[in-house]
């Protein structure tokens, strides 16, 4: 299935999520995506709940990222520039998320997505690692890149956070 480039963030950022929970990555606290979170969001969010997961999730993973890597002066899976945050959140929230609810709940198949995109394997170090600039955050090069990082530092049970900026 062919996706455009503000879908592939979405399911990315999904996969992620459901990999960085405490049942697996243990990268956030934050257990939205999990059978238990969905049915608690079902109760608050009945028409919408696994896109209400996707949001607490991307806002925890969110929070990992900037404190580990900074806010200014850089991107990363979850934050972009404004006009990019708008496409993929309506990427995601088309049809009350139904381009989610298709995405896989499970952890293995989360990573089969991620290494769709990753499309090669890699070593990777921990921690946060420049992969570029920020003007290749939201393409289809930057999304690969970002993906073979998580790919390779799920595998290997340690936290990579990829990130996009101009600085030295």
């Amino acid at each position: 299935m062919n996706f455009n480039i503000a879908q592939r963030f979405a399911r990315l950022r999904y996969a992620v999520a459901i990999l960085g929970q405490p049942e697996h990555g243990k990268w956030w606290s934050s257990s939205f995506l999990t059978q238990h979170g969905l049915a608690f969001g079902a109760y608050n969010f009945p028409r919408a709940s696994v896109l209400a997961g996707y949001h607490a999730s991307v806002a925890a993973a969110k929070a990992v990222h900037d404190h580990r890597i900074g806010r200014r002066r850089c991107l990363h899976l979850f934050r972009l520039h404004l006009g990019d945050e708008v496409a993929v959140h309506r990427a995601a929230a088309t049809d009350g998320g139904a381009m989610l609810k298709i995405l896989p709940q499970k952890c293995d198949h989360a990573l089969a997505v991620i290494e769709e995109e990753a499309g090669e394997i890699i070593e990777s170090p921990a921690g946060p690692v420049q992969v570029g600039r920020l003007d290749e955050a939201f393409s289809s090069a930057g999304i690969n890149e970002m993906a073979k990082h998580y790919f390779a530092a799920f595998r290997n049970d340690t936290q990579c956070l990829p990130f996009f900026s101009d600085a030295k």
